[in-house]
């Protein structure tokens, strides 16, 4: 069935996407991205369980907005440190209570299906991706080549290989 998205939420979702979108572009005029990683950013920051349950990250503020087959809301979520920039590059749903939004700063947050909290991983490296199997094997990729993994109960760093930017 078709569902009626009321005018105000479609407009707030869709700013945001315009924002991501221009914001993106932007850094590619300016030479500070590269044409495929504005893309990514941009597909990158939503993450669908379901037609109604669905997150969506914000590239430029660090809000959380959540779908759920009526409409969009947004989703408190933890504050980042008073000297870190919080942008939310990526986001991966591995299940309806295990969503992980990944972003600035070394951001890891975790959404247990009742609200969302961030996770200690002890780098302050920036995140490009996120993604994962299940509730114990999520990985995330990020600056300098950072990679970490998610066991289920704690962060361990890995080795990429390279120094490069991972997305």
């Amino acid at each position: 069935a078709d569902r009626v998205v009321p005018l105000k939420q479609l407009k707030t979702i869709s700013d945001l996407y315009a924002v991501n979108i221009i914001d993106n572009a932007n850094k590619v005029a300016a030479g500070l991205l590269d044409p495929k990683s504005a893309q990514a950013n941009v597909t990158q920051s939503l993450a669908a369980i379901a037609p109604d349950d669905i997150w969506a990250g914000d590239a430029t503020r660090g809000q959380l907005y959540h779908w759920n087959g009526v409409q969009w809301s947004i989703v408190p979520s933890p504050a980042p440190p008073a000297d870190a920039f919080h942008s939310l590059r990526a986001l991966a749903a591995v299940g309806t209570c295990d969503v992980w939004a990944v972003g600035d700063s070394g951001a890891t947050l975790h959404w247990d299906g009742k609200s969302w909290s961030s996770i200690a991983n002890g780098t302050t490296n920036t995140f490009y991706g996120v993604g994962g199997s299940g509730a114990s094997d999520v990985w995330t990729v990020g600056w300098s080549g950072t990679i970490l993994h998610w066991n289920g109960s704690a962060w361990k760093g890995g080795s990429s290989g390279t120094t490069n930017r991972l997305s």
